[in-house]
């Protein structure tokens, strides 16, 4: 909160940013985002800045997360996508996702993690997993309950947002994308949290991660 009130609604201070002002807190379009949100825009950008089609994926690294996407063909391939996004998620397949209140940031188990998205619903009924999470509007909903969608999610093509031009260039009204699946990799391994999470994430924590396998680097001195 301290970071993010420091920056929402205020104005950028540079000569060429005509008074622009960061959307307010409470908006929903200012403060931290789930990585497949982050898997998402990374996509898009993808589309945008590099000319690349619509069918083709990202895969990106920071210190402590991963991101991808993966531009999803044929039904086949959305169904399967999808019944991992269940497996993660229910009670009677990995329930790696299911009960979020075991997953801690820290050794000490003291921080839960926070949570970002949550279930679409329709007339006020939580609808399928399947059908994809939709972002919390203001700040993470109380810890203890599902979080998947903030590591796996599935995006239709009807929902993919870009201009026109750029989404007919990249081929993305035409029939071979169905829709993008999401993954985010958290870097979590050290905390210890019961098998619920990898040790995928980031470049620092996944060598973290290792170090403590006995299957790091190799040091300088060992060639």
């Amino acid at each position: 909160d301290v970071i993010w009130n420091s920056v929402c609604e205020q104005k950028a201070d540079c000569k060429t940013c005509n008074n622009y002002a960061f959307a307010a807190r409470d908006s929903g379009k200012c403060g931290t985002i789930p990585g497949t949100q982050e898997a998402y825009y990374e996509y898009l950008s993808n589309i945008a800045d590099d000319n690349k089609a619509a069918s083709a994926g990202t895969f990106s690294l920071g210190g402590a997360s991963g991101q991808i996407s993966i531009p999803l063909t044929t039904e086949d391939q959305v169904k399967r996508f999808k019944a991992l996004m269940v497996k993660l998620s229910s009670k009677e397949g990995a329930a790696v996702f299911s009960n979020c209140d075991e997953i801690f940031l820290d050794k000490s188990k003291k921080t839960k993690i926070p949570v970002f998205s949550q279930r679409k619903t329709h007339n006020g009924k939580e609808i399928s997993i399947e059908e994809g999470g939709r972002l919390i509007s203001k700040k993470p909903y109380a810890v203890g309950t599902e979080c998947s969608f903030d590591f796996i999610d599935y995006k239709p093509v009807g929902t993919i947002a870009l201009p026109k031009s750029l989404a007919d260039r990249a081929g993305l009204n035409g029939n071979e994308l169905k829709g993008v699946g999401l993954i985010s990799f958290l870097g979590l391994g050290h905390a210890q949290n019961a098998g619920k999470m990898g040790v995928a994430g980031g470049v620092n924590s996944i060598e973290e991660w290792a170090i403590g396998a006995q299957c790091g680097a190799a040091k300088d001195d060992q060639g």
